[in-house]
């Protein structure tokens, strides 16, 4: 099994980032998260048939800020100095 990447430059970030269990894990993370945030902060609205592609977009948008979290602890794990 190949050893997870570890980064000590910024040009070495993706490699750890996109180092697919790395990247598999983050996804569903963003994803479980995100989706109950979106339903605690938009499920009225839903519910009552108001929902307008904004809404929708604003529910992608949710899941940006733990997939930006989960992969800060990757990160942060996986720096060498």
């Amino acid at each position: 099994m190949k050893e997870a990447p570890v980064w000590r430059t910024w040009r070495e970030l993706p490699g750890v980032v996109f180092y697919r269990p790395f990247l598999r894990k983050s996804l569903g993370m963003a994803f479980t998260v995100g989706a109950l945030l979106f339903a605690i902060n938009h499920t009225d609205t839903v519910l009552a048939g108001r929902a307008t592609s904004a809404t929708w977009l604003k529910g992608l948008g949710t899941c940006i800020v733990p997939f930006c979290v989960a992969n800060w602890g990757i990160l942060v794990a996986q720096r060498r100095r």
